[in-house]
């Protein structure tokens, strides 16, 4: 077997490597780096070879610095993305669902009166007393908004309490399914039980009446609250409604749920869990680019480690309100309560957005994508100049670790990951 020239090899590995990689762009790489074959290769070519822990670091740098830059670019254009869109209110009073894919402008809403439906309540009866039985009184009749007329009757026991007579009576017109229900609320305190009717419906023009002498004899032949229609406004246009549940367009619904205090503002953008998953991806890029500056004991790698701690310390206050906090080792790390409730509260979005604006002191996400940048597009920029000699010596700066294209970074990178399998193929020809 003829033992082929290193530039044959060289060729074929790239033959081999570049069906696997297309492009240079600046992506996350997520290598499962196997140490040396760079060094392998290039040193055969070149008569000099950098040192596998030199590679390394270059190699890492650059991959962590592309997922730094993809968590940034995530970050900023979070409230861009055309999926996972949502309606958020800034009151319990009202609630809104969202289907669209676009951005929207805000609305104001105010809830003056939310519909109701109509309610009945009986008098208050002693819950263990008998007096249904002693009142002879059997019958109830429901008339609903739609002209239909319902009967119920039952002849309490004289063993029977109140409480377990109106229970009965309630399961009665449950049953029956007329679009009223019915209820029995008993209170421990005063050891008392009512009978509550409720329309199913809400809305003025729902209503029903109830009569009957046992419905005279417990009171529940009386209306306690009628049933009437919504009023609100959006953007200052009034509006009346018999539901609560109010489509406003084929892609926004609102839910009234109390009258406001003011007004409410509807928003639009990226839903909470989006921003926390954004927010995440940030401080696990970031330690990934932190780790590959500690684990390097080059002292421009020294210099890089304490930029990102400084960088972190300077934007301290500012990250911990959002639940972000770093070590004494020099990592992030997340508090994931505390989070959520500054993704509640606003708090995480303000914090991306007033770091998304340029001015005069760039923000945390600005000042670490310019980092990246500067690592991704060239590593060596942070080696010590001992080790900047030993990699121009080799010829790698320029053709290898400093360029874009896929003959260096996608090469090197693709080395390392198929590494065991070049090997192989090394020992076989």
């Amino acid at each position: 077997m003829s033992y082929l020239s290193v530039s044959n090899r060289y060729s074929m590995y790239s033959d081999l490597i570049s069906q696997t990689y297309a492009t240079g762009s600046k992506q996350s790489s997520s290598a499962d780096s196997l140490l040396g074959m760079y060094s392998y290769i290039y040193g055969s070519n070149s008569g000099t070879s950098v040192s596998s822990q030199t590679s390394s670091y270059l190699v890492d740098l650059k991959e962590s610095a592309s997922d730094v830059i993809s968590a940034v670019k995530n970050v900023k254009e979070r409230g861009k993305d055309t999926k996972n869109i949502s309606a958020n209110s800034d009151s319990a009073s009202v609630s809104a669902t969202y289907k669209g894919k676009e951005m929207r402008d805000d609305i104001d809403v105010e809830v003056s009166k939310v519909a109701s439906a109509q309610t009945n309540e009986s008098k208050a009866l002693k819950s263990n007393s008998s007096s249904l039985y002693y009142s002879k009184a059997s019958g109830i009749s429901i008339s609903t908004s739609d002209g239909k007329s319902y009967s119920f009757n039952y002849s309490p026991s004289v063993s029977e309490t109140d409480e377990k007579a109106l229970n009965k009576i309630a399961q009665k017109i449950n049953k029956a399914g007329i679009g009223v229900s019915a209820s029995v609320e008993t209170d421990s305190k005063t050891k008392t039980s009512k009978l509550v009717l409720k329309g199913e419906k809400t809305g003025s023009g729902n209503d029903f009446s109830v009569s009957g002498s046992l419905a005279e004899a417990i009171g529940i032949d009386k209306v306690k609250e009628y049933a009437s229609d919504a009023i609100y406004s959006i953007n200052g246009e009034e509006k009346v409604s018999s539901s609560n549940n109010i489509k406003v367009d084929d892609e926004l619904s609102i839910v009234l749920n109390k009258p406001t205090d003011g007004s409410a503002k509807i928003t639009f953008g990226k839903s909470k869990l989006d921003t926390i998953n954004s927010a995440r991806q940030l401080v696990n890029a970031f330690n990934d680019f932190a780790n590959a500056a500690y684990s390097s004991s080059d002292s421009g790698a020294e210099r890089l480690g304490n930029r990102l701690k400084s960088l972190a310390s300077t934007y301290g206050a500012s990250l911990k309100r959002i639940g972000i906090s770093m070590t004494s080792k020099g990592y992030l790390q997340i508090d994931e309560d505390k989070m959520k409730e500054a993704a509640d509260n606003g708090d995480l979005d303000r914090f991306f957005d007033s770091n998304g604006k340029k001015g005069l002191s760039y923000g945390f996400t600005n000042r670490l994508e310019n980092l990246a940048d500067k690592a991704f597009d060239d590593p060596t920029s942070f080696l010590s100049n001992q080790g900047k000699t030993e990699v121009n010596s080799a010829g790698g700066s320029s053709s290898y670790y400093g360029s874009n294209s896929g003959v260096s970074y996608n090469y090197l990178s693709a080395y390392y990951r198929y590494s065991t399998t070049a090997l192989l193929f090394n020992a076989m020809i």
